[in-house]
């Protein structure tokens, strides 16, 4: 058995892996971005919409001894109601924003790879043929 084929054949393998996770990676992404929408995307990140509660209604109720009574008051209150759908709207926005950006980084991370790789494919594998 000859070292060099054994090595031309297993980086050849090898990087005929790396190009199928690599694709996998990028049409899942795609997938994501075409079959979730964003109001779906928001409902699974709703814990970080829901965040805006806690942090406002520690602003409007932190220097009351009871704070019980204040946040059950805060229903009432329209300047709470408003600085509450501004935060909510912000992160809304946010989250959306970090959405795109993932799906952005998961493109250009996967499509590099498997660029390396296919340039390593094609290199190692014309040599693996060669041997033949």
């Amino acid at each position: 058995m000859n070292i060099k084929k054994l090595y031309y054949g297993l980086v050849s393998l090898i990087s005929v892996v790396a190009i199928s996770i690599s694709l996998w990676i990028s049409i899942s992404s795609i997938a994501k971005i075409i079959f979730i929408t964003d109001d779906e995307y928001l409902l699974n990140n709703k814990y970080q919409i829901k965040s805006c509660v806690y942090d406002i209604q520690r602003k409007y109720c932190s220097n009351l001894k009871n704070n019980f009574s204040c946040i059950t008051n805060l229903d009432k209150n329209k300047d709470y109601l408003k600085n509450l759908e501004e935060c909510e709207n912000k992160k809304k926005k946010e989250i959306l924003i970090k959405r795109i950006y993932n799906f952005k980084i998961n493109l250009i991370w996967s499509w590099s790879t498997f660029v390396v790789f296919l340039v390593l494919f094609l290199f190692h594998y014309t040599k693996f043929k060669k041997f033949e």
